[in-house]
């Protein structure tokens, strides 16, 4: 989806802002998800399968960690390719 697609050259304030506001919808999902519900099926990932809340939360944690190496990443190489133009 054109949403996944990052952007040629990413403003690195607006990139960090989108993830940690990503990391604090999913934090306040987790805190009001009932505790009774939380050991049940909350969603189904299509290769990890059917996943209960805490296994939903490790995989985004996982997954977030992922792609904030790989916008540190992007950043260095946009710095770096800075500096040799200067």
């Amino acid at each position: 989806p054109p949403g996944t697609i990052p952007e040629e050259r990413p403003d690195a304030e607006t990139a960090m802002a989108q993830f940690r506001m990503g990391v604090v919808r999913l934090e306040a999902l987790a805190q009001s998800w009932p505790e009774q519900r939380q050991g049940v099926g909350f969603a189904h990932h299509p290769v990890l399968g059917d996943l209960n809340l805490p296994e939903w939360v490790r995989f985004h944690f996982v997954h977030c960690r992922h792609h904030a190496r790989q916008i540190r990443a992007r950043l260095r190489w946009l710095a770096a390719k800075k500096a040799v133009r200067r």
